[in-house]
């Protein structure tokens, strides 16, 4: 199938992908300030960026409204991937991934993620990148996002391998 210019085989249809907005947890003494919520808004983005450049993903974006955004900001989807999962067949997408920012301090920061495999509802692999620093500095989470990318990209690689040796 001809997608965007470009030949989709059926092993490149295995990389499909939905990457939810990035929720914020933020338990600082001054939370949800404006300028946290467009770096927050800023993440998913990156990612989904570095996976299609770098990775050869094709990326299918789900409107963030709703029980999307609830479910996202509340981290509803970390404890219940099948209900995530069920964004993705509707999106049609082999993957979805579920990002959240976990502020605590101004100078540290966690991005969690949970890859999901759709067709099983299961996450394949659930990881945590730190981000140190001055947490106000767009650099710092441009780095962090690109290491969420890499992360995802490389569970993708190795869940699809075992699943093709099985």
């Amino acid at each position: 199938a001809l997608f965007g210019g470009r030949i989709w085989t059926e092993a490149s249809a295995k990389r499909s992908i939905v990457v939810l907005d990035f929720g914020l947890y933020d338990l600082t003494l001054l939370p949800r300030v404006s300028e946290e919520l467009r770096r927050v808004a800023s993440i998913a983005s990156t990612v989904r960026r570095h996976l299609s450049e770098k990775g050869g993903y094709k990326l299918v974006n789900v409107p963030a409204e709703g029980e999307v955004m609830a479910g996202v900001n509340s981290g509803y989807f970390f404890d219940h991937p099948s209900e995530a999962a069920d964004i993705g067949r509707q999106a049609g997408v082999q993957w979805i991934a579920i990002g959240r920012l976990a502020k605590s301090s101004f100078l540290f920061a966690y991005l969690r993620i949970q890859i999901v495999n759709v067709t099983t509802s299961y996450a394949v692999d659930d990881f945590i990148v730190e981000i140190k620093g001055p947490v106000g500095s767009d650099r710092l989470i441009e780095r962090g996002a690109q290491h969420v990318a890499d992360r995802i990209d490389e569970a993708i690689r190795a869940a699809s391998t075992a699943a093709d040796k099985e």
